[in-house]
Parts: C-alpha cells; structure tokens; sequence
C-alpha cells in the first residue's frame, strides 16, 4: 500500500513546460488580446497630423492601432493579452502542469513591445516633422508603453494565484475586457446584421458580474481580503468612468488643440460616467450582489467537500 501511494503521488506530481514553449504561450496570449484590431485588417487609423492625405486603404498595417480615436482599444488588447497571460498559467496548472510565469511573461511582452515599436515606426515615418506631431506620437507611445507596463503585475497576480492580488487584476482586466469584446464584436459582424439588444447588454455587464464572482471568491476574512474586495468594487465603479472621460477628451479633435479645455471636458465626462448617466451605481450593485451570492456560493462548497472526502 506504501509502495502504491508512492507512486500515486509520483504520478500526480506537476510536469514542467520547457521555456520555449512558455515563451511561445506567452506569444499567443498576446496575438489573442490584438484579435479586435487584427480582425479589422490592421490599417493604421488616419492621422489628423499625417504629412500626406492618403485614403485609408494606403495607411500601413500595424499591431497596435496608435492614434488618439483609439486610446481605449489600444488600452484593451494589451492588458487583456496579460491577463491571459496569467489565465494560461493558471489553466496549466489545474491540468498538472508547470508553465513558467516568467517564460509566459517574457513571450507576452517581448510581442508586445515589438508590435508597439513597429506601430511607432509606422507613424512616425508619416507623420509631419512638426514639434506638435513629435509630441502627439510621444504621447501616444508612452501611454501604450504604461499599459505594457500595467499588464506585467496583471499577468503575475493572476498567475501566482493569491486571493487578493488576483482580485485586484481580475478586476482591472475585466473592465478592459468590455471594450475589448465590443470592439471584437464590431470587428467581425457586418454592419448589416442586427445585433439583439441582450447581446450588446450581456457584454455591458459582464465586467462588473466577473469582478463579482472574484470578490465573492477572495471575500473578507482577513483584512488584506477586506481592502482588495472594496478596491475591486472601486475599480469597476471608476475604471469605464476613466476609459469613457479619456476616450472622450482624446478622441475630440477640437479638444486637442486647446488642452486645458481637453481636460476640464474630460473631468466633467468622468464625473458623469460615475453617476447614472454612466451607470456606475448599477455596475457597483451587480457587482455586490453578484458577489454575496457567489461568496455563499463558494463557502457552501468549501464546507461540503470535507464532507465529501471523509
């Protein structure tokens, strides 16, 4: 008996995933997050500052749509291709497997910063030689850069798998994961099709029920819980309110000649995506109520399964 619990435990021990083909999951990861972009034929959006006037079937082919109009799908594809990032770690793991972290960031990163740095080539070599275009790509590049950037401790919480900073990037990615299923949606339907209503709904609502099921998951036992539970709840409240406001200041070509009254546009959006014009008290209470019942939910089953394997 000694002898066969051995070799149960021999067998059920993790197998390891070489780095190349961690490194390659990582590359997937983030062609996944680009599919919106990739599925519009990855024409680089028309420039308000582009030297030449050319048709939008001669701008060239990039990876990441860098222009002002697309500030928040640019946002989007690349935090959700750290996130699932992360997501494939963890999926390899319930399978019995061990796919690196640092392998899977590295393939998800290093992609992303060479689609970044071919879409800033891309532009740069049309745009004007004027000090504001210099400023207006700058802008552009360093704000993906940031989401690059934010996308490395998303991947890693959700890889690592600990219950706070799970939540925490659970409910950050999710709020990127409704313009990115919009964006994919608008991409692959034809204008022509009539969506149903509770299509478009079901994707308005499912960042704030996904944040639900992840506080309802990490709970409040603990005062770390507590605190990254409140935060989550804050950050699908103010995260649509923060895209809409910047979405809507940047993608204003009046507004980008006159920044000061870019950004007093933008506060005022942003105070108005975090009331009822925006929705933002029905996301914070489908969030609560998705995640007291999911909180019962998981717990019930925590109880039972001692129960079960007796």
């Amino acid at each position: 008996m000694t002898t066969q619990g051995t070799a149960d435990v021999q067998t059920a021990e993790p197998r390891p995933v070489t780095a190349v083909a961690a490194i390659a999951w990582g590359i997937l990861c983030a062609l996944v997050g680009l599919l919106p972009w990739i599925a519009t034929g990855m024409r680089l959006p028309l420039q308000n500052l582009w030297a030449t006037d050319a048709p939008p079937s001669e701008m060239p082919r990039v990876l990441i749509p860098l222009s002002n109009y697309f500030v928040s799908l640019t946002s989007a594809v690349i935090i959700v291709g750290a996130a699932l990032g992360g997501l494939a770690v963890v999926i390899a793991r319930l399978k019995g497997r061990v796919l690196g972290a640092g392998h899977v960031l590295a393939g998800v990163v290093g992609l992303q910063v060479c689609a970044l740095a071919h879409a800033v080539w891309a532009v740069k070599d049309g745009l004007d030689t004027s000090t504001r275009a210099q400023v207006y790509l700058g802008g552009l590049a360093g704000g993906a850069a940031l989401m690059i950037v934010i996308g490395v401790p998303i991947l890693l919480a959700i890889a690592r798998g600990h219950a706070a900073p799970v939540t925490l990037a659970v409910a950050a990615s999710s709020v990127a994961l409704g313009s990115w299923l919009l964006a994919l949606m608008s991409a692959v339907i034809p204008i022509s099709v009539q969506v149903p209503l509770i299509v478009w709904r079901t994707i308005e609502w499912l960042p704030p029920i996904i944040t639900g099921i992840a506080v309802g998951w990490c709970g409040w036992r603990t005062v770390k819980r507590t605190a990254a539970s409140v935060l989550a709840v804050v950050i699908i409240w103010v995260g649509p309110a923060l895209v809409t406001a910047v979405q809507y200041g940047l993608g204003s070509r009046i507004y980008l000649q006159f920044p000061r009254e870019l950004v007093d546009a933008s506060k005022q959006m942003f105070r108005m995506a975090l009331g009822t014009t925006g929705q933002g008290p029905q996301r914070i209470a489908i969030t609560v109520v998705v995640a007291i019942l999911s909180w019962f939910i998981f717990r019930a089953r925590s109880q039972a399964s001692p129960a079960s394997n007796p």
